[in-house]
């Protein structure tokens, strides 16, 4: 295997490993924006109709979201949501949940290229 093989090889694993993480990373975030909004509807005590009402969605969509369902709902369309009620978005860096040691072995990996 020529050293131009084995660098595509890396790229490609690399590629994978930054999808499966950028998509961790969407999930939590996700996650977190509904346990937001979960806090901020309980804070003003409005029912879930007026909370949809404010967002510009609907109860049962509403619903799932307050409920952690949020796999069909993009950040971007949570953010949205967000924008509607005037609440900020931030972001924090954090340790991801049932994170795997991938990282690690993919750092192992490029030294040991890298020394060869």
């Amino acid at each position: 295997m020529s050293d131009l093989n084995a660098k595509e090889l890396l790229d490609q694993e690399m590629s994978a490993i930054e999808k499966k993480v950028v998509d961790q990373h969407k999930k939590q975030l996700a996650e977190d924006i509904a346990q937001t909004f979960k806090n901020w509807k309980k804070e003003y005590r409005i029912t879930q109709e007026i909370f949809a009402d404010l967002i510009g969605s609907s109860q049962p969509r509403v619903s799932n979201i307050l409920n952690g369902r949020v796999d069909s709902f993009t950040v971007d369309k949570l953010i949205g949501f967000c924008a509607r009620i005037e609440l900020s978005a931030n972001i924090q860096s954090k340790p991801l949940r049932n994170m795997k040691s991938g990282t690690k072995k993919f750092i192992e990996e490029i030294q040991n290229n890298n020394a060869a």
